[in-house]
């Protein structure tokens, strides 16, 4: 933690800014691309925002957590604000929920997204930061997978009773048919499990399948096709890499790091609950 007078020491990284007052309360969380611009920009001259100026008047003391991308630094500040509250962003309205994707506990699974972890026996895959991503990976599952993303109760019952027609996502291959019982349940289990399998990072065979598809379009000249399968493959390397600020399996865990020099031990001290980092310090003590 350093006195507000010292912002320009700040990092040029990626990460989260948190905001004390005078009693060294938490009172603003934010993220940043650059966390020294933007803490900087917070005591330029022309703040119009009645708001946000009286944040700043509060404002004695920051502390920072560098995250390893921008994306990261999106999720850690959303796990901050809804465990601590700060009391400017909820002023600010600043407390933003992100995407999920969910793959449903129903006796034919569907795939959906929500902005709020399911119940168990759903599996959930996330926080993301952004909706294009998602949208992304979902059009990979649909295209890849085939499961379903519409809203019929779906059972074999009604199955067997006809109860409903394919749309038109079956035309464009992205659903089986499973509606009017085209697949068996079997088959289309085993493809949902293929889809959670790949969700949860098991991603190098849909790789190869998509490459091929890739380079089969571009050898029929049908470019616009093969650029699809080409941005698809971009989105699970950027899925398989997706952040460690936050997990999908419920634990808790304290981790404490610990590092020296000539001069001084440095300690990182955060705590993870239900897989999602809440809590940051990091302190210094120097060596006399």
């Amino acid at each position: 933690m350093i006195d507000v007078s010292e912002y320009r020491s700040l990092p040029s990284s990626p990460g989260v800014y948190r905001f004390y007052d005078k009693d060294k309360v938490l009172i603003y969380v934010g993220k940043a691309r650059n966390i020294r611009s933007r803490v900087a920009s917070y005591f330029a001259k022309n703040i119009d925002s009645p708001k946000t100026k009286q944040l700043v008047d509060l404002v004695c003391f920051i502390d920072y957590v560098v995250a390893f991308s921008e994306e990261d630094a999106f999720l850690l500040e959303n796990n901050l604000i809804k465990e601590n509250r700060p009391k400017y962003n909820i002023l600010l309205k600043d407390a933003k929920a992100y995407p999920y994707i969910v793959i449903t506990k129903e006796e034919y699974p569907r795939l959906l997204v929500t902005e709020r972890k399911m119940g168990k026996g759903e599996f959930s895959f996330g926080p993301f930061s952004e909706y294009n991503f998602v949208d992304n990976i979902v059009s990979i599952v649909k295209d890849v997978f085939h499961v379903r993303t519409c809203n019929h109760m779906l059972t074999s019952e009604n199955i067997k009773k006809k109860k409903y027609k394919v749309c038109l996502k079956y035309h464009i291959g992205q659903c089986s048919g499973i509606c009017e019982g085209l697949v068996s349940q079997d088959e289309y289990s085993h493809e949902c499990g293929n889809a959670i399998d790949f969700l949860k990072g098991h991603i190098m065979k849909v790789k190869r399948v998509l490459r091929s598809k890739m380079n089969s379009a571009a050898k029929d000249m049908n470019y616009k096709l093969a650029q699809k399968y080409k941005e698809q493959v971009e989105a699970i390397d950027a899925y398989r890499s997706h952040s460690i600020v936050t997990n999908t399996k419920d634990f808790n865990v304290d981790v404490f790091y610990c590092e020296y020099d000539d001069t001084a031990f440095y300690v990182c001290y955060m705590i993870v609950k239900n897989g999602k980092i809440i809590f940051e310090k990091s302190f210094v003590e120097e060596i006399v």
